[in-house]
């Protein structure tokens, strides 16, 4: 197979949801008290949050796609909006069915500001309308007065982010607003009950980050494979390098940096060289296969005949030591886990085969795994190698089988070829 192999996660989960800058949660922190970092802060019992933030009308249209051309004018997203939010005056019914009500082409409105936009806090989405429905949601259900707009491009998306005091979905690990030093806005734990029936009003559940690699790194290099299996990295220590990064440092810069100052964390990554993967098994510095680890220095790839097997010790764990295969079994590959029992009719007498051999003529062996072949009795023999009943024993040359299934010899005269019969 050619697909890659999975060696699970990498430390962390990719996190998606609503920011909020820097800049705009210490502002409302230290000027009002409110903490913007959760749904709450937004709540206009608890105060105005709405004066920290540009109003709608500071956004140019054009930098917005129209509802009809975004999510907002998909049923598939709005019907479920609908149903679960009890928002009937947000959307309205079209010939395709459910659409989100947008008064003025670009921007829904939530109930908390929908009869005054002018206290509507901007939440700008980028795509078609990323996560359209949650924002949505989250919006209706904790009573947050924001408007919500696509963004009509890449470009007027990371700009208007960029350039103005609004809120705005986001994901990380991502560098692209990392320098604005976001918050997440939190929201209710996800329910992955209720995200499966389309109820959208908690968390988004996290993203699986995972370890991939070559299929074939585990034989072309595998304590390679070995350390890459042990690596793991927090989301805040890639965040802080990706902040790094787009403050000038090079990869190079900041990936030496880490490795200077974090030896504790690397060190414990590296693989042990006698700790096997499977297909390997323990050497000793000759590259003889050996049976213990006390006798072994590293690890190599099981040859023909041997079959990786796993042992545990101790002190350090699980590792594999390649066996020869017993009588009775073979394996002509390399890289295996497992010998292969002898077919029937085919056998092996010694230890570390690379194939069966067929029993002789005049031999035969029904059973698997056998290290010998049975004998036809004197007067009869088979007639190819590789029998694998007592009924491929026929009778000899000038013999023929009688009809108490005898074998007698021919009468003068008489031809009887190998496997004759009076049947």
């Amino acid at each position: 197979s050619i697909a890659p192999e999975d060696l699970g996660s990498v430390g962390y989960d990719g996190e998606e949801t609503m920011y909020v800058s820097e800049a705009v949660f210490e502002a409302a922190y230290s000027q009002a008290g409110l903490i913007l970092d959760h749904h709450k802060g937004y709540n206009r019992s608890h105060g105005n949050a709405k004066v920290f933030f540009d109003s709608v009308t500071d956004i140019q249209v054009a930098d917005l796609k129209l509802c009809v051309d975004s999510e907002l004018n998909n049923p598939s997203r709005m019907e479920p909006y609908a149903r679960f939010s009890k928002d009937s005056d947000g959307v309205v019914t079209v010939d395709a069915g459910i659409v989100a009500k947008c008064s003025d082409g670009y921007w829904w409105r939530s109930p908390a500001c929908r009869d005054d936009v002018a206290g509507c806090i901007p939440l700008i989405t980028g795509g078609n309308g990323w996560r359209i429905q949650a924002l949505m949601q989250w919006a209706t259900a904790y009573d947050m007065p924001v408007a919500v707009a696509v963004a009509k491009a890449w470009g007027d998306y990371v700009n208007l982010i960029s350039s103005k005091r609004v809120l705005f979905y986001w994901w990380v690990p991502d560098s692209t607003f990392i320098q604005m030093q976001p918050h997440q806005v939190h929201f209710p734990r996800n329910n992955p009950k209720e995200w499966a029936l389309g109820d959208k009003k908690t968390s988004l559940a996290t993203s699986y980050i995972s370890n991939m690699v070559s299929a074939d790194l585990a034989t072309k290099a595998s304590k390679v494979r070995s350390f890459m299996s042990n690596v793991r990295f927090s989301l805040l220590e890639v965040q802080e390098m990706l902040l790094q990064i787009s403050e000038g440092s090079s990869n190079s810069h900041v990936a030496c940096q880490w490795i200077q100052d974090n030896e504790a964390v690397w060190s414990q990554w590296i693989p042990v060289d006698t700790n096997c993967q499977e297909g390997f098994g323990m050497v000793d510095a000759a590259g003889h296969f050996v049976e213990t680890r006390s006798a072994a220095v590293a690890c190599d790839l099981c040859s023909a005949g041997t079959y990786s097997k796993e042992i545990q010790d101790d002190g350090l764990g699980k590792t594999f030591r390649c066996s020869l295969c017993p009588p009775g079994y073979s394996q002509e590959n390399t890289y295996s886990t497992k010998c292969e029992p002898c077919a029937r009719g085919m056998v092996s007498n010694k230890f570390g085969s690379t194939s069966c051999v067929p029993c002789g003529v005049g031999e035969y062996q029904p059973l698997q795994a056998q290290e010998s072949c049975l004998a036809c009795n004197e007067s009869r023999t088979t007639q190819l190698r590789g029998a694998t009943s007592p009924q491929d024993c026929v009778c000899k040359m000038d013999f023929i089988e009688d009809m108490d299934l005898q074998c007698i010899a021919c009468r003068e005269g008489v031809l009887c070829p190998l496997g004759s019969t009076m049947s």
